[in-house]
């Protein structure tokens, strides 16, 4: 049964890539494939700007700084941790599933591990990464993009990660739920996004384990799993009002990019 589950669970967690065809193109140009892609690719390139100082004023800003050393250079990385332009705290960004990128653990594997909230080596290198490059008792605001999200709860819920920092922000940006041995997060969803219904607990027990975090679900006009997933978070009004803190309270963070370390999977 436990097999069954997981076989499952990767044939769903593959749903959003399978279904990125004609049909996903028409939230974008209506073309195919190919301008699908394009899109992505003009809307990370387009959305930093020059200089090294990026503003994080809405949600959307956290989505895009998850892509920004994929965007930014051919020798990506998963991990990004910057530090604010003021030195009050740092910001750590995890990047998403890369079936393609075989030097780094952003598999299928991954996925299923962390949706069964199973160790996994992603967990364990953002946690000797933090560790490693973050001063103890920093204020730290951390982001997770999709998998980057579900191994964010994992990491959340460890005892070293839990006793060296204080969190100000923890956002999962299109993540189901995989872990609740952690302090309260905000999970940022678009309603065509079936992404984050894909978990043991969110499948199994959504509706309890959806009560001890914020959700914050808007629609984003998009009409498929794909155009949801892959745009909705980073190319869509409806998240303006949506601060990085996951709040309506207005914050704005002042990323320092000259100070951004770049970390494999």
């Amino acid at each position: 049964m436990k097999r069954f589950a997981a076989l499952f669970l990767c044939a769903l967690l593959l749903l959003p890539l399978s279904f990125a065809d004609a049909e996903a193109c028409t939230d974008v140009t209506g073309d195919d494939l190919s301008s699908f892609i394009d899109r992505i690719n003009e809307i990370y390139h387009a959305g930093y700007g020059d200089g090294d100082v990026y503003e994080m004023t809405t949600i959307k800003d956290a989505a895009l700084l998850c892509g920004m050393s994929a965007a930014r250079s051919v020798d990506s990385k998963a991990i990004c941790i910057f530090e604010l332009c003021d030195g009050s705290g740092y910001v750590v960004t995890l990047g998403g599933t890369e079936i393609t990128n075989e030097e780094e653990a952003l598999g299928i594997k991954e996925d299923i591990l962390s949706a069964f909230n199973c160790s996994n080596e992603y967990k364990t290198t953002i946690i000797n990464t933090m560790l490693e490059n973050i001063p103890e008792g920093s204020d730290v605001y951390i982001y997770g993009y999709s998998l980057g999200g579900m191994v964010m709860q994992q990491v959340l819920a460890d005892s070293r990660i839990k006793s060296s920092y204080n969190f100000e922000a923890a956002v999962a940006i299109g993540s189901p739920v995989t872990s609740v041995c952690r302090q309260r997060i905000v999970f940022i969803e678009d309603k065509s996004d079936i992404v984050p219904t894909l978990s043991a607990k969110s499948m199994l027990a959504g509706r309890i384990f959806r009560l001890y975090d914020t959700h914050i679900v808007r629609d984003g006009g998009y009409k498929t799993t794909a155009g949801g997933h892959a745009l909705s978070y980073i190319d869509s009004e409806v998240w303006n009002d949506i601060d990085p803190l996951g709040t309506s309270s207005g914050t704005i963070l002042t990323v320092n990019i000259a100070t951004m370390k770049t970390f494999p999977a």
